[in-house]
């Protein structure tokens, strides 16, 4: 059944997504990919909060592309679209930062 659902694609953009991974410090996190993920989240809460920051170069090397894709499914499917929405929720927790990706 799933199989014949068509899902639009997104445009490849050229950053990819899983390259080798960065050293981070997890900041008092118990080392895992869940803590990993939290440090990732913070970094592109932040840049999508005050829009410009200086980070190390690993940390930022790392969260580019996840913020790059973000800000991709904002401008590509839009606020109502229900994938993009749950992304924003998660990435964004604070909710004035989901209306301001959407005003790009």
């Amino acid at each position: 059944m799933a199989l014949n659902r068509v899902i639009p694609a997104l445009p490849r953009i050229n950053v990819k997504i899983g390259h080798v991974p960065q050293k981070l410090k997890t900041g008092g996190i118990e080392p895992s990919a869940r803590a990993r993920l939290e440090v990732l989240r913070r970094i592109v809460t932040r840049t999508v909060r005050e829009e410009r920051v200086e980070l190390k170069w690993n940390r930022a090397i790392e969260a580019r592309p996840y913020l790059e894709r973000l800000i991709q499914l904002g401008v590509e499917c839009g606020p109502l679209d229900e994938y993009t929405a749950e992304m924003m929720e998660w990435w964004l927790p604070e909710k004035d930062l989901i209306t301001k990706m959407h005003e790009f």
